[in-house]
């Protein structure tokens, strides 16, 4: 079977950098992050199964694992609290929450420059 040179992009797959992948160097030759295969009547039944947030995503972060011999997929169930008060009283005694306060930041302050630049693409994820 040939390759077919024809490109097509998969419709409402979103993929956004963070400060790991943001300063990423390519090339010609190896510029591939990620080869994602689909399982199409799994993951039809298990995005079926889920709520979506209020801007209708499901968000995933692709993390590696501890061995750092494969990577996956996580739901990242972030969300961001109304009443600051309530994020000190959350039942996250490690920290971590500051830690996705700071990259949540990050990601506007960062979608909040390329808007004034008017360098973003429409249908590109704010954060």
């Amino acid at each position: 079977m040939a390759y077919d040179n024809k490109k097509e992009f998969a419709s409402g797959l979103y993929i956004n950098s963070t400060s790991l992948t943001s300063n990423i160097e390519t090339s010609k030759e190896s510029f591939i992050f990620f080869r994602i295969g689909i399982n199409k009547r799994e993951l039809m039944d298990y995005l079926e199964s889920k709520s979506a947030n209020d801007k209708g995503f499901i968000n995933l972060d692709v993390k590696q694992s501890a061995d750092k011999t494969k990577f996956y997929a996580e739901v990242n169930n972030y969300k961001k609290e109304d009443n600051q008060s309530n994020q000190s009283d959350s039942s996250d005694s490690h920290g971590s929450g500051h830690l996705r306060d700071f990259e949540q930041q990050k990601k506007k302050d960062e979608w909040e420059s390329k808007k004034e630049s008017q360098s973003f693409k429409d249908d590109e994820i704010p954060f």
